[in-house]
């Protein structure tokens, strides 16, 4: 059974979210905001969710997360859409 973001009483300050795009490689964050895009949720990224910024490749190229057990990477623009409290 996956959290919910309200299941985790989590103190959420406006100055504390940040975009998978500014999310360092190696942190980890729970997803809190994410665009209407059918892709995302069957990857496993949707509210709640816990994802790890695997890293953010070279020359513009896609940021890589891990959820669960499956690795993503995703394309920069779809990153900087996607809204994360650091934890």
């Amino acid at each position: 059974m996956a959290l919910k973001v309200e299941d985790l009483n989590l103190d959420v300050e406006l100055n504390n979210r940040v975009t998978l795009l500014e999310l360092s490689a190696g942190n980890s964050g729970i997803v809190l905001e994410v665009p209407d895009h059918v892709m995302l949720s069957t990857l496993g990224i949707r509210k709640g969710r816990m994802l790890h910024c695997r890293g953010h490749q070279l020359f513009g190229g896609p940021v890589v997360v891990k959820t669960g057990e499956r690795q993503i990477a995703l394309h920069r623009r779809l990153a900087e859409k996607i809204i994360i409290q650091p934890v």
